[in-house]
Parts: C-alpha cells; sequence; structure tokens
C-alpha cells in the first residue's frame, strides 16, 4: 500500500488518507473495497493538480476519511479488507 500524506503531527492533522493499493488502479481498488462494504471514493477526486504533484494523475487514488466516530473494529475491519485485496 502506498499511502500519500505525510506524517501526521498535533499541529497538522487531516482526517483524509489518499492511498493505493500495489498495482490496482484506484478505480478498481474502490470497486473491491465497495464489495467488501465500504464506501471509499477513488480517482482524482476533482483535485488533478495534486494528483500531478503526488504522481498519480494516471492512477489517481482511493480516499478514506476515518471520523471521530470510527471504531477500532472497524479500522480493524478495513485492514483485513486491504490484506485480502492484497492477496488477489
Amino acid at each position: 500500500v502506498t499511502l500519500y500524506a505525510p506524517p501526521p503531527t498535533p499541529e497538522r492533522f487531516v482526517p483524509v488518507l489518499d492511498f493505493n493499493v500495489g498495482t490496482l488502479p484506484s478505480d478498481e481498488a474502490g470497486a473491491r473495497y465497495n464489495a467488501l462494504g465500504f464506501a471509499l471514493r477513488a480517482g482524482l477526486h476533482c483535485a488533478p493538480a495534486a494528483h500531478r504533484r503526488l504522481g498519480t494523475i494516471a492512477t489517481g487514488a482511493v480516499r478514506l476519511s476515518p471520523g471521530l466516530f470510527t471504531t477500532p473494529g472497524e479500522i480493524d475491519a478495513f485492514l483485513a479488507a486491504t490484506r485480502r485485496i492484497l492477496k488477489g
């Protein structure tokens, strides 16, 4: 998994994670997460300039936005889904 984010600091934390899973195109990865019950956005997110800077203009990225009420169990389920997608 390639995560496109600087390390968070107490002064600067945004709960939005852009990433790609292996060599899967972002739309394919998004569809696989969707099939496993996760609602994620995939693609350029109306921000092509940001994707040019990240080097993901051709593939886009998958976007996850955990929130205040996201539980540790939901995070564990997401990580399990990621492992499943990586295994194919």
